[in-house]
């Protein structure tokens, strides 16, 4: 069987055919442009997306022969659409800022925090569908409420719905009644029948004859609704069980675990549906996003990663580099704080640029270890944790994280990860056999285990404890 996958990420879109019987994969896929995205506003064209999901998918088909199509894209987008579920609005997405300062001020009552974040699994933040509409009131009751998502299941199948998946990480949804919280709806003044439909994550639905016309392939043909890219991204990795946890690196950061039940976001964590099981984890906003900041802003594209790295000295490093806090697109987690701004405390003058791009090395990863440390307080210390993203390119920053975690981490190389969930998962739905050769633990273990090196583990958590300072003192 062959399967076509449309995955539109924040930072691109890309599409992918995966053969099941050799699980051989084609990819193509291209940046967002200033014609589909605005990266300054958080914003991306709903219709510009799906045309360049389909022109990137015919290139495929002409030479492919399809058997079911799967949908990937990323949570906490919102789209607002007209009656005939065109949009009149932007995807507005996790980035954007509309709601930053109504959640600031929601945020001083810890009551409704405690109780928003135990119904919902979600953090009073601006990336919450929830909030921006909070602050765009008053929606017209003519008006589709949906996200990037339940545009494309509608655009593919004619069925206005959304995956549960995608629901979870909307903060509108029930985490008790599985439904949207007719309470916040309330609070919108919004009705039900505005919002997508929520179906199971495994619900199968079928082509339209508009879509195929315009991919050139069979109508009727199962399509797997949209689920998110970071839940898809745990079955690609084989890590749907509570003793593997997933840390990505890459534009953003997350770290991710499997659980058997809901959490209502404790310790700032976040807590959501994925395709199989529940999800709990924690997000930051600043990654190689902010690297690249340092490489093309910073230093003027003077440099490039490797001549950066290559002025890194680690043993003075650390001793005596800045700190870096790395908020330059807003936090998330722990503080959840999308105002918040970032830069580097106890710059001096005899600190280089290498000093400088370790100390952003660094700060993305003490971000992401701030939130491990909640992640263990919740579910116990991980067998096993998975790195990928980005940093698989740099080997200096993969073994800064195995020394600042002082976890062995398994490399994992697989490319489109979620893309690969999202066949899996697909495969799965439509009645088939779970395809075989999955890599295992037992192989990773075995062939890409990065161990960490325990005393610079005790240097780095030396200067972790400078982070923390810096970081409660600054806002």
């Amino acid at each position: 069987m062959k399967i076509l996958v449309l995955e539109s990420s924040t930072t691109s879109v890309k599409a992918m055919v995966y053969d099941t019987d050799s699980q051989q994969t084609q990819v193509i896929s291209q940046k967002h442009t200033k014609t589909n995205a605005d990266a300054d506003a958080g914003t991306h064209d709903a219709k510009t997306v799906y045309e360049d999901l389909i022109s990137l998918g015919r290139q495929l088909t002409k030479t492919e022969s399809i058997d079911a199509i799967a949908l990937s894209t990323t949570w906490h987008s919102l789209l607002l659409g007209d009656g005939t579920k065109e949009p009149i609005s932007p995807v507005y997405l996790w980035s954007n800022l509309v709601a930053a300062s109504l959640c600031q001020q929601l945020r001083q009552d810890q009551e409704y925090v405690k109780n928003y974040q135990e119904r919902t699994g979600c953090i009073v933040n601006a990336s919450y569908p929830y909030f921006k509409l909070k602050a765009m009131q008053p929606i017209k009751q003519d008006i589709h409420i949906m996200d990037q998502g339940a545009y494309l299941n509608w655009k593919f199948t004619q069925a206005y719905v959304t995956s549960e998946s995608m629901a979870s990480g909307s903060g509108l949804y029930n985490i008790e009644s599985r439904d949207y919280d007719m309470q916040l709806l309330d609070s919108l003044e919004v009705c039900k029948e505005q919002l997508p439909k929520i179906v199971k994550n495994n619900r199968v639905f079928s082509l339209s004859q508009t879509a195929a016309n315009a991919l050139h392939i069979e109508p009727g043909i199962p399509v797997m609704l949209a689920n998110p890219d970071g839940g898809l991204n745990q079955i690609g990795a084989d890590a749907t069980n509570h003793e593997v946890m997933t840390l990505s690196v890459g534009t953003s950061g997350a770290l991710r675990i499997s659980t058997q039940q809901a959490y209502g976001a404790k310790k700032g964590l976040w807590s959501y549906r994925s395709p199989r099981t529940w999800l709990l984890g924690t997000a930051t906003s600043g990654a190689c996003n902010c690297v690249d900041w340092f490489k093309d802003v910073f230093c003027e594209h003077r440099y490039s990663y490797a001549e950066l790295e290559a002025k890194i000295e680690i043993e003075h490093a650390l001793q005596s580099s800045p700190i870096f806090l790395p908020f330059l697109f807003g936090e998330r987690c722990p503080g959840w704080n999308m105002m918040r701004r970032g830069g580097f405390e106890n710059l001096h003058h005899s600190h280089d640029v290498g000093a400088c791009y370790y100390s952003v090395l660094e700060g993305v990863l003490f971000n992401l270890y701030q939130g491990y440390e909640r992640l263990v307080e919740v579910v116990g210390e991980p067998k096993v944790i998975e790195l990928s993203g980005g940093i698989l390119h740099s080997p200096i920053w993969q073994q800064m994280c195995a020394d600042i975690f002082g976890h062995p981490m398994v490399i994992n190389t697989t490319k489109d990860m979620s893309m690969v969930g999202a066949a899996r998962w697909a495969y799965e739905c439509i009645g088939e056999v779970k395809p075989v050769n999955t890599p295992t633990y037992t192989d990773a273990l075995a062939q890409k285990m990065l161990q960490p090196n325990l005393n610079r583990h005790q240097q780095y958590q030396r200067r972790y404890q400078q982070y923390q300072i810096y970081y409660s003192t600054t806002q």
